[in-house]
């Protein structure tokens, strides 16, 4: 099962990594990329992502956007949850 998983990973990376090139973004990403989600809890997807894309690689953690520390919610699966939460609250 873990065969499968990485080669659909490697897919949606190859897919991510084709349409950063063909937008003109690839070079304005000096920062590199930020995984969020479920996916990011995968085992070394941070390295698998980084070798793929020749980016710099970032778990994205809801605790940066937070203030409190909330151990059950500090988790990349919530990310973008919150992310979208707090872009409503703002707008």
């Amino acid at each position: 099962m873990s065969k499968i998983i990485q080669a659909r990973m490697e897919e949606i990376i190859d897919h991510i990594s084709y349409e950063i090139d063909n937008s003109g973004f690839a070079k304005k990403l000096g920062a590199g990329i930020t995984v969020t989600g479920g996916g990011a809890l995968l085992k070394h997807i941070r390295q698998l992502v980084s070798y793929k894309t020749s980016l710099d690689v970032n778990i994205g953690y809801p605790s940066r956007c937070l203030l409190i520390e909330n151990p059950e919610i500090n988790l990349p699966m919530y990310s973008t949850s919150i992310g979208l939460l707090l872009n409503g609250y703002h707008s």
